[in-house]
């Protein structure tokens, strides 16, 4: 059974087209309030046929982790709702260079 709510780390932030200047500016909205994100299926991923896409105003800032896209993308495709929001942005001391993001995810059962 999925649980309704849960944190994971986004993964291939590294590889999309603005980083890290996409992950700093959204670290400067989460001093400012919640962040909500945008979870999107991506059927034609050449890569994985569940994946889905995390995006912050449109702009794709990453990817849910393979193991809980294979678990969501059913529940999506048949239409649930899924829902993201900005959980903290990890900066290592050792790679200041290269942040993360981490991200809570949550289900609404009302379709």
């Amino acid at each position: 059974m999925t649980p309704n709510i849960f944190t994971t780390k986004v993964v291939g932030v590294s590889f999309c087209k603005d980083y890290p200047s996409s992950i700093f500016s959204i670290s400067g909205s989460v001093a400012l309030g919640k962040v909500s994100l945008q979870l999107e299926r991506e059927k034609d991923n050449q890569y994985d046929a569940n994946a889905i896409k995390v995006n912050s105003d449109g702009k794709m800032i990453g990817y849910l982790p393979m193991f809980i896209s294979n678990v969501l993308a059913k529940d999506i495709d048949s239409g649930t709702n899924w829902f993201a929001e900005v959980d903290s942005v990890i900066v290592s001391t050792e790679n200041l260079e290269q942040p993360g993001i981490k991200i809570t995810v949550w289900r609404n059962d009302e379709n």
